[in-house]
């Protein structure tokens, strides 16, 4: 320990002594560490940390399947036989929603999730004031009860205890409040908001109850029991599913059930991404060594005389080694002193990118976990940058040495191998990241220029749904929905404005049961088809094209025959090289009447950008009404003034009900990229950081050569070499490095062309075009960094270096 401390105590001078050198270390590996350690508090929050649950391993995720990768939600009449069947796991159901909220300044939407009666019993999750819900709660008939979250307790009680037994109004309908959930407490997990309160769902009652087990809008999930595994619950869903699709083949025949952790369900596609932006930030930790690995080189071949010297004294080999490794780790540990720093930056800027629905996102930060991996990285990457400078330094010959240095020479061939390798890794890494942000910006940039199907300038969005009591019948609601959009249109400015169940962009993979005319199935068996319901107005609203027929007008009510328009992929998928026209379908929706096709409207991505359209059939609100719709404005004038002047409508007819999720159609598009342009950004700026490390390295090593062959050019232009012959030189050492680096770093990128698949489009792997560009981008920085170095050496006087000689 003493002959440690000394150790560290020269070190600390001799840094100090070296103050350019030390700073530029330093820097190199507070940016490799920072990146790092700002991903890690991603990939922490989102893969590796638990979920907020005692013993939250063994929650599952249960799903309605149709195929073997498709997981749904599930209806509220298979749930309960679930439940009531399961011995594997006790299960629990919810449904988030945003409802209106009765406050004395108005109705306010706010975020909440309508619960089974035991998911807080599921999650071993209790109040921190008053109780849960009970099994009777569910019933149809109960008295209305909520459990508030511990930030409306406050908003709203002032955090008073006397809160339970009060009642808020939620939807027109009074609740009593019987219990306040921890500040903690935070469920559903991976929704944009967090809930603000929990009412329980209806699971019971009459025969309406049973006829909506085709109606599939709840999210399952369960605790397994004591002793019971995954692979036992899954085959018992499986099971239990059998038994429903022969009780109930007409709904129930196309499902089964999968069973996955919850944790996988809720990290779902952001696994892909923050796997690639590990691996990504752990290649610029490997340059940023391997930059500070060249720097100590250069060093320790100025400092081989002084080795010589206390090897002569009588140092061996391991203390020289290990006061040189001693260097290395104070460098590193300062390093990631000030890489936290940055990260504590770093991670405030990644939660404001982060996609809303990554579990944990607002936990995301530098906490004792990230600092423990920083000095994990940090010892680590002393130990990997220093060990080699450290071995090349110790294995010094003492009398060749003393002798070089008595000449003046610095030479050290194996040294300036070893450095030269360092390069052409810092070369083939950063072709590696820069070939993939260069194909997640091309990608990015073709789904930018995607056709949605909508013309989405001067579009406005904004969601309401109407309290089931006070608009029980279907007349109420088109009342209401008609009077909105007339005030609407009447507003100056508004060209048109309309109303659709499913926004375009959405997420939503809902489908219903399809039934063509003169095409009869087996009920259960019908093919499964996009549903969605316009008010009259709505295709002129978002600005879908239509290719033949009419849209939707007053006249189509529940008095008129029923009607449908299809989309473009409808159309060829059904009736190919048929006039859609006049042709009769039937979807499991209402009463499932036929439907008479009178329009085809162009496709719009109702999912994603990355997805092709898929087959959507359009029903009249009129004719099938839903509480529930996003009113669609087109203006020319701007977005907040409209909003406000929704909302102002919305509450002159009914001040119970709010108006939520008021958002142009350009924030839908710009969302449904959010992901992508979160990895093509952070890719792009590794691969920056990596450009900048790579280039200070070759720069580095072409300096350091030029210094120790200062004689040998000197003697060249002495016998008559011209400074374009000396140029040369140098600059073709450096162009060979370069281009040693480049093979390996295509040859990379082409081995992990695989691994960026899933996260391109319309752009291959090994798109040939973005590395050509990749590899001629760093044969300029490579050439730039070389020329500096290679400029000197033309300079070189060979009287004063042979003098110096």
């Amino acid at each position: 320990m003493e002959h440690l401390l000394q150790d560290v105590r020269y070190a600390a001078r001799v840094l100090r002594k070296r103050p350019t050198f030390t700073m530029l270390a330093v820097l190199c590996l507070t940016l490799g560490i920072g990146a790092t350690a700002a991903i890690f508090s991603v990939v922490d929050a989102a893969l590796l940390r638990p979920l907020p649950f005692p013993e939250s391993a063994r929650l599952m995720s249960v799903s309605a399947m149709v195929d073997a990768d498709r997981f749904g939600p599930v209806s509220a009449p298979d749930f309960v036989d679930w439940r009531a069947q399961s011995k594997t796991m006790e299960l629990a159901a919810w449904r988030a929603r945003s409802l209106s909220l009765g406050l004395e300044t108005g109705a306010e939407r706010v975020p909440l999730a309508l619960v089974s009666a035991n998911l807080f019993h599921v999650l071993q999750a209790s109040p921190v004031l008053g109780r849960g819900f009970t099994l009777d709660e569910e019933q149809p008939g109960h008295t209305n009860v909520a459990v508030l979250s511990w930030a409306l307790w406050q908003r709203q009680f002032g955090g008073a205890r006397s809160a339970v037994g009060k009642t808020i109004r939620i939807d027109a309908r009074e609740y009593t409040i019987v219990g306040v959930m921890p500040a903690s407490f935070d469920f559903p997990l991976g929704t944009s908001e967090r809930s603000q309160l929990w009412i329980p769902l209806t699971l019971g009652g009459d025969s309406t109850f049973q006829q909506s087990r085709g109606a599939h809008s709840l999210e399952v999930g369960g605790r397994l029991r004591p002793g019971a595994t995954r692979e036992q619950a899954a085959a018992e869903m499986v099971a239990i599913t059998k038994r429903l699709s022969e009780l109930y083949p007409r709904t129930n025949a196309r499902f089964s059930a999968g069973v996955v952790p919850l944790r996988e369900r809720l990290v779902g596609g952001t696994r892909p991404t923050l796997l690639m932006l590990a691996g990504a930030v752990a290649f610029v930790l490997l340059i940023a060594c391997a930059n500070v690995g060249n720097l100590m080189l250069a060093r320790a071949t100025g400092r081989f005389r002084e080795i010589a010297v206390r090897s002569a004294l009588g140092a061996g080999r391991g203390r020289i080694v290990r006061q040189l490794l001693v260097e290395s780790v104070l460098l590193a540990m300062a390093g990631g002193v000030l890489g936290l720093l940055l990260a504590s930056w770093g991670t405030a800027l990644l939660k404001s990118l982060l996609p809303p629905s990554l579990p944990h996102a607002s936990d995301i930060g530098v906490d004792w976990r990230v600092a423990l991996f920083a000095l994990a990285v940090s010892l680590s990457t002393g130990m990997l940058f220093g060990l080699a400078p450290a071995l090349q330094a110790a294995r010094t010959d003492l009398q060749s040495t003393l002798k070089d240095s008595a000449r003046g020479s610095t030479g050290a061939g194996s040294g300036h191998r070893l450095r030269s390798a360092f390069v052409v890794a810092q070369v083939a890494l950063s072709v590696m990241l820069v070939a993939g942000a260069g194909l997640l910006t091309v990608s990015l940039m073709r789904l930018e220029r995607v056709d949605a199907g909508i013309h989405p300038d001067g579009v406005i969005s904004a969601s309401i749904r109407l309290p089931d009591d006070r608009y029980a019948d279907n007349a109420s609601v088109l009342r209401f929905y008609g009077r909105v959009v007339e005030r609407m249109r009447a507003l100056p400015g508004v060209t048109s404005a309309g109303a659709v169940l499913v926004l375009p962009l959405s997420g939503s993979n809902a489908v219903v049961g399809l039934v063509l005319d003169g095409h009869p199935v087996e009920p259960g068996h019908e093919a499964g088809v996009a549903f969605n319901t316009a008010y009259d107005g709505y295709f002129d609203a978002i600005g879908m094209r239509l290719v033949s027929g009419r849209a939707f007008d007053a006249h189509d009510d529940t008095a008129s025959v029923p009607v449908a328009i299809v989309n473009e992929a409808f159309a060829k998928k059904y009736w190919p090289g048929e006039n859609p026209l006049g042709q009769r379908l039937s979807v499991t929706v209402n009463d499932g009447a036929m439907r008479q096709v009178v329009g085809v409207v162009a496709d719009v991505r109702r999912d994603r950008l990355d997805e092709a359209a898929v087959p959507e059939v359009f029903a009249p609100e009129r004719q099938v009404p839903f509480p529930g719709v996003n009113v669609v404005v087109r203006t020319s004038g701007t977005a907040s003034s409209v909003a406000g002047a929704l909302r102002r409508e919305v509450a002159a007819l009914d001040p119970d009900v709010a108006v939520g999720s008021v958002r142009t159609m350009d924030e839908v598009l710009t969302q449904s990229l959010a992901q992508r342009r979160f990895a093509a950004l952070l890719l792009g700026l590794f691969a920056a950081v990596a450009l900048v490390l790579a280039a200070t390295g070759i720069y580095g090593v072409m300096t350091s050569m030029v210094t120790q062959r200062t004689r040998e050019l000197a003697v060249r232009v002495a016998l008559g070499a011209k400074p374009a012959d000396v140029l040369g030189l140098v600059l073709r050492q450096g162009l060979v490095l370069t281009v040693m680096g480049i093979v390996a770093g295509v040859a990379g990128a082409l081995a992990l062309a695989k691994l960026l698949t899933g996260l391109l489009y319309g752009v291959g792997g090994g798109d040939p075009v973005t590395l050509a560009v990749v590899s001629l981008l760093l044969g300029g920085v490579a050439l730039v960094a070389s020329y500096l170095p290679a400029r000197r050496a033309t300079r070189v006087d060979p009287l004063l270096a042979l003098q110096a000689e």
